[in-house]
């Protein structure tokens, strides 16, 4: 999935000690994360499972 920043960057799943996320593999220069994938709310919300 491509980083909503634009940065042309794409997020993949990183972990940490405080846990699971993602993260813009143009990191440094983009510095976006995120607990969940911007997207999946809505589908969770409906009842559908997320992959």
């Amino acid at each position: 999935m491509k980083c909503p920043t634009g940065c042309g960057g794409e997020l993949v799943q990183r972990r940490s000690t405080r846990g699971s996320f993602f993260g813009c593999t143009k990191y440094p220069k983009c510095t976006f994360t995120s607990k969940k994938l911007p997207g999946t709310e809505e589908k969770e919300k409906e009842g559908e499972a997320v992959a």
